[in-house]
Protein backbone atom coordinates (compact mmCIF):
# COMPACT_ATOMS: atom_id res chain seq x y z
CA UNK A 1 0.00 0.00 0.00
CA UNK A 2 2.96 2.31 0.63
CA UNK A 3 3.82 2.29 -3.08
CA UNK A 4 0.28 3.39 -3.91
CA UNK A 5 0.61 6.43 -1.64
CA UNK A 6 4.07 7.20 -3.03
CA UNK A 7 2.80 6.95 -6.61
CA UNK A 8 -0.19 9.15 -5.80
CA UNK A 9 2.10 11.72 -4.18
CA UNK A 10 4.30 11.83 -7.27
CA UNK A 11 1.30 12.21 -9.58
CA UNK A 12 -0.13 15.02 -7.44
CA UNK A 13 3.13 16.91 -6.98
CA UNK A 14 4.47 16.69 -10.55
CA UNK A 15 2.04 19.36 -11.85
CA UNK A 16 3.51 21.84 -9.36
CA UNK A 17 6.97 21.21 -10.82
CA UNK A 18 5.61 21.74 -14.34
CA UNK A 19 3.54 24.81 -13.47
CA UNK A 20 6.58 26.48 -11.92
CA UNK A 21 7.76 27.01 -15.50
CA UNK A 22 11.25 25.92 -14.71
CA UNK A 23 13.31 25.90 -17.88
CA UNK A 24 13.92 22.19 -17.59
CA UNK A 25 12.71 19.42 -19.93
CA UNK A 26 9.59 17.56 -18.77
CA UNK A 27 11.42 14.24 -18.51
CA UNK A 28 13.94 15.79 -16.14
CA UNK A 29 11.16 17.29 -14.01
CA UNK A 30 9.57 13.84 -13.84
CA UNK A 31 12.83 12.20 -12.79
CA UNK A 32 13.43 14.90 -10.19
CA UNK A 33 9.94 14.41 -8.78
CA UNK A 34 10.41 10.63 -8.69
CA UNK A 35 13.85 10.90 -7.05
CA UNK A 36 12.90 13.55 -4.50
CA UNK A 37 9.64 11.95 -3.42
CA UNK A 38 11.21 8.50 -3.52
CA UNK A 39 13.64 9.75 -0.91
CA UNK A 40 11.48 11.95 1.32
CA UNK A 41 8.17 10.07 1.28
CA UNK A 42 9.41 6.84 2.91
CA UNK A 43 11.45 8.79 5.46
CA UNK A 44 8.50 11.01 6.34
CA UNK A 45 6.20 7.99 6.65
CA UNK A 46 8.71 6.25 8.88
CA UNK A 47 9.27 9.35 11.04
CA UNK A 48 5.56 9.97 11.53
CA UNK A 49 4.07 6.48 11.74
CA UNK A 50 6.88 4.42 13.23
CA UNK A 51 8.75 6.98 15.34
CA UNK A 52 5.79 9.14 16.33
CA UNK A 53 7.29 12.50 15.41
CA UNK A 54 4.91 15.45 15.25
CA UNK A 55 3.22 15.68 11.82
CA UNK A 56 3.94 19.41 11.49
CA UNK A 57 7.65 18.94 12.19
CA UNK A 58 7.84 16.08 9.72
CA UNK A 59 6.18 18.22 7.02
CA UNK A 60 8.53 21.13 7.85
CA UNK A 61 11.50 18.78 7.42
CA UNK A 62 10.10 17.47 4.12
CA UNK A 63 9.54 20.97 2.70
CA UNK A 64 13.03 22.03 3.73
CA UNK A 65 14.71 18.89 2.40
CA UNK A 66 12.82 19.01 -0.88
CA UNK A 67 13.72 22.68 -1.32
CA UNK A 68 17.42 21.77 -1.23
CA UNK A 69 16.91 18.75 -3.50
CA UNK A 70 14.93 20.82 -6.00
CA UNK A 71 17.71 23.38 -6.06
CA UNK A 72 20.24 20.61 -6.68
CA UNK A 73 18.29 18.76 -9.38
CA UNK A 74 16.31 21.17 -11.53
CA UNK A 75 18.27 24.31 -10.62
CA UNK A 76 15.64 26.96 -10.11
CA UNK A 77 16.36 29.89 -7.88
CA UNK A 78 16.16 29.32 -4.11
CA UNK A 79 12.88 31.22 -3.86
CA UNK A 80 11.43 29.16 -6.68
CA UNK A 81 12.62 25.93 -5.04
CA UNK A 82 10.94 26.97 -1.80
CA UNK A 83 7.68 27.85 -3.56
CA UNK A 84 7.54 24.56 -5.48
CA UNK A 85 8.28 22.57 -2.34
CA UNK A 86 5.83 24.46 -0.16
CA UNK A 87 2.96 24.40 -2.65
CA UNK A 88 3.43 20.77 -3.72
CA UNK A 89 3.81 19.47 -0.17
CA UNK A 90 1.14 21.76 1.20
CA UNK A 91 -1.29 20.36 -1.34
CA UNK A 92 -0.48 16.70 -0.71
CA UNK A 93 -0.26 17.15 3.07
CA UNK A 94 -3.59 18.99 3.08
CA UNK A 95 -5.19 16.29 0.96
CA UNK A 96 -3.81 13.58 3.27
CA UNK A 97 -5.25 15.44 6.26
CA UNK A 98 -8.67 15.66 4.60
CA UNK A 99 -8.62 11.95 3.71
CA UNK A 100 -7.60 10.95 7.24
CA UNK A 101 -9.86 13.31 9.18
CA UNK A 102 -12.91 14.06 7.09
CA UNK A 103 -13.53 10.98 4.96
Amino acid sequence: MAFVWLGLTILLELPFYVLARVETPFWRLGLACLFINGLTHPLATWAFLDCGFNWYWVEFAVVTTEMFLLRATISPRWVQSFKISLLANGFTAGLAWVINNLL
